[in-house]
């Protein structure tokens, strides 16, 4: 690399630009846990997939979901790629609060989906509006 450049390439200064991150725009959202995914969480056995998973909804409370995913119907997954491939489902109630619904990983994720969407339709019938 000489010259800033590396074998010739050089940035376009206007692109560099127009694809800034605006840092000062970040907006923290209220992160709730249900009792079911409590008890998901509390039931890991290694502290240190537990402390990462904490990490990650404290990640998501200052408004960085980082991997996620809709899967329809006001439900969402969070994704993290490490150990079985956890999945965290939640969904979102006028885009301040995030409601935890479930955890699991990739090997049991159809069962998994499955109640956390009962769980969403449990708290939609009490009223839950997202």
């Amino acid at each position: 690399m000489a010259g800033g450049t590396l074998n010739g390439w050089r940035p376009k200064v206007s692109r560099v630009v127009r694809n800034r991150i605006q840092l000062d725009t970040i907006m923290a959202v209220d992160v709730q846990l249900t009792p079911e995914f409590n008890a998901w969480l509390s039931q890991l056995k290694d502290g240190a997939t537990r402390a990462r998973i904490t990490a990650r909804l404290r990640q998501a409370g200052m408004g960085h979901l980082g991997d996620w995913k809709s899967l329809g119907g006001g439900l969402a997954e969070m994704r993290l790629h490490w150990g079985p491939g956890w999945r965290l489902y939640f969904t979102r109630v006028n885009g301040i609060l995030m409601v935890m619904l479930a955890g699991g990983d990739k090997s049991t994720q159809p069962d998994d989906i499955r109640r956390a969407q009962r769980l969403l339709r449990d708290l939609l019938d009490e009223g839950l509006e997202p």
